[in-house]
């Protein structure tokens, strides 16, 4: 299998896909999201995230399941990573899968890419914020 590099999307990228999205749902979509608070944009920004970490996984040779019980959590919690369920999401396991995965580097730079979220669902970001709130 070869390896396919994940790119973690910058704040224009973001944005253009986070536009894009909105001009195509229709309105009962968007309230809909909105009602389940459904945050489009913190979706976008997990995505590479979550694709990188499961790809990862997949050419390690690793089960979700074979990962919970080397790391002595359930299932689920492995499975939430990778599929952006945020409320699911511990920073604690987060941290210990990235270490099984090898991917510290790999989270450090997504970190930097998306301070916000990361302080909103993992583990804070790493750079110093040079920009006013909101304006990620």
């Amino acid at each position: 299998m070869t390896k396919r590099e994940t790119r973690i999307l910058d704040n224009n990228q973001v944005r253009l896909v986070r536009d894009r999205l909105r001009s195509i749902l229709p309105p009962e979509a968007k309230s809909l999201m909105k009602s389940m608070g459904i945050n489009c944009e913190e979706i976008i920004r997990w995505l590479p995230l979550a694709q990188h970490y499961e790809r990862t996984r997949e050419e390690m040779g690793v089960s979700i399941k074979e990962a919970a019980k080397s790391l002595k959590v359930p299932h689920y919690r492995i499975r939430a990573i990778e599929k952006g369920h945020f409320r699911e999401i511990r920073p604690d396991m987060l941290l210990a899968y990235t270490d099984l995965l090898g991917l510290q580097s790999w989270l450090s730079q997504w970190k930097d890419a998306n301070p916000r979220l990361a302080d909103k669902i993992c583990c804070g970001g790493t750079r110093r914020r040079t920009r006013a709130p909101g304006k990620e």
